[in-house]
Protein backbone atom coordinates (compact mmCIF):
# COMPACT_ATOMS: atom_id res chain seq x y z
CA UNK A 1 0.00 0.00 0.00
CA UNK A 2 1.54 3.67 -0.85
CA UNK A 3 2.29 5.82 1.92
CA UNK A 4 -0.98 8.76 2.66
CA UNK A 5 0.46 11.48 3.36
CA UNK A 6 -1.10 12.70 6.87
CA UNK A 7 -3.57 10.24 6.66
CA UNK A 8 -5.56 11.10 3.42
CA UNK A 9 -5.81 8.94 0.09
CA UNK A 10 -4.59 10.28 -2.90
CA UNK A 11 -8.26 10.81 -4.02
CA UNK A 12 -9.30 12.83 -0.93
CA UNK A 13 -5.82 15.28 -1.62
CA UNK A 14 -6.89 15.80 -5.22
CA UNK A 15 -10.51 16.81 -3.89
CA UNK A 16 -8.80 19.45 -1.74
CA UNK A 17 -6.50 20.51 -4.22
CA UNK A 18 -9.59 20.64 -6.90
CA UNK A 19 -11.34 22.36 -3.99
CA UNK A 20 -8.72 25.48 -3.51
CA UNK A 21 -8.08 25.56 -7.39
CA UNK A 22 -11.91 26.19 -7.39
CA UNK A 23 -12.21 28.71 -4.90
CA UNK A 24 -9.14 30.46 -6.41
CA UNK A 25 -10.98 30.64 -9.78
CA UNK A 26 -13.54 32.27 -8.18
CA UNK A 27 -11.97 34.18 -6.25
CA UNK A 28 -9.80 35.49 -9.38
CA UNK A 29 -13.80 35.89 -11.16
CA UNK A 30 -15.03 38.21 -8.95
CA UNK A 31 -11.40 40.28 -8.56
CA UNK A 32 -11.80 40.33 -12.49
CA UNK A 33 -15.64 41.26 -12.75
CA UNK A 34 -15.18 43.94 -9.63
CA UNK A 35 -11.93 45.45 -11.40
CA UNK A 36 -13.88 45.84 -14.82
CA UNK A 37 -16.86 47.42 -13.33
CA UNK A 38 -14.41 49.85 -11.36
CA UNK A 39 -12.55 50.60 -15.06
CA UNK A 40 -15.40 51.11 -16.70
CA UNK A 41 -17.00 53.80 -13.66
CA UNK A 42 -13.56 55.40 -13.70
CA UNK A 43 -13.41 55.76 -17.75
CA UNK A 44 -16.93 56.98 -17.84
CA UNK A 45 -15.37 59.74 -15.26
CA UNK A 46 -12.57 60.31 -17.65
CA UNK A 47 -14.58 60.82 -20.25
CA UNK A 48 -16.50 63.72 -18.05
CA UNK A 49 -13.60 65.22 -17.32
CA UNK A 50 -12.34 65.19 -21.06
CA UNK A 51 -15.60 66.56 -21.85
CA UNK A 52 -15.21 69.34 -19.51
CA UNK A 53 -11.30 70.03 -20.38
CA UNK A 54 -12.32 70.09 -24.24
CA UNK A 55 -15.53 72.70 -23.67
CA UNK A 56 -12.85 74.57 -21.59
CA UNK A 57 -10.35 74.11 -24.49
CA UNK A 58 -12.89 75.67 -27.00
CA UNK A 59 -13.41 78.75 -24.91
CA UNK A 60 -9.92 79.07 -24.58
CA UNK A 61 -10.18 79.34 -28.17
CA UNK A 62 -12.14 81.45 -28.54
CA UNK A 63 -10.75 83.68 -26.20
CA UNK A 64 -7.17 84.09 -27.94
CA UNK A 65 -9.09 84.77 -31.25
CA UNK A 66 -10.41 87.42 -29.94
CA UNK A 67 -7.21 88.40 -28.13
CA UNK A 68 -5.32 88.16 -31.41
CA UNK A 69 -7.99 89.98 -33.23
CA UNK A 70 -8.00 92.83 -30.52
CA UNK A 71 -4.11 92.85 -31.08
CA UNK A 72 -3.86 93.11 -34.61
CA UNK A 73 -6.75 96.12 -34.35
CA UNK A 74 -4.54 97.97 -31.56
CA UNK A 75 -1.36 97.32 -33.96
CA UNK A 76 -3.47 98.86 -36.40
CA UNK A 77 -3.99 101.99 -34.10
CA UNK A 78 -1.00 101.93 -32.83
CA UNK A 79 0.78 102.43 -36.52
CA UNK A 80 -1.40 104.91 -37.44
CA UNK A 81 -0.83 107.18 -34.24
CA UNK A 82 2.93 106.34 -35.12
CA UNK A 83 2.87 107.80 -38.73
CA UNK A 84 0.40 111.17 -37.27
CA UNK A 85 3.22 111.59 -34.63
CA UNK A 86 6.34 110.78 -37.52
CA UNK A 87 4.44 113.48 -39.75
CA UNK A 88 4.09 116.14 -37.04
CA UNK A 89 7.20 115.81 -35.65
CA UNK A 90 8.12 116.89 -39.37
CA UNK A 91 5.57 119.81 -39.66
CA UNK A 92 7.51 120.88 -36.69
CA UNK A 93 11.07 120.66 -37.37
CA UNK A 94 9.82 122.45 -40.81
CA UNK A 95 7.94 125.31 -38.76
CA UNK A 96 11.16 125.37 -36.41
CA UNK A 97 13.24 125.71 -39.44
CA UNK A 98 11.28 128.60 -40.97
CA UNK A 99 11.32 130.29 -37.75
CA UNK A 100 14.98 130.22 -37.57
CA UNK A 101 15.38 131.33 -41.30
CA UNK A 102 13.19 133.95 -40.12
CA UNK A 103 15.04 135.14 -37.70
CA UNK A 104 18.62 135.27 -39.66
CA UNK A 105 16.89 137.68 -42.10
CA UNK A 106 15.96 140.02 -39.41
CA UNK A 107 18.97 140.25 -37.87
CA UNK A 108 20.65 140.17 -40.83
Amino acid sequence: MAPRPLGLAWSDWLAIVSLIALAATWIRSGVKITAHESTKTEFAELKEALEGLKETMIRVNMTLEQLQSDRKTTKQRLDAHSKRLDNNERDIAVIKAKMSIGDDSDEG
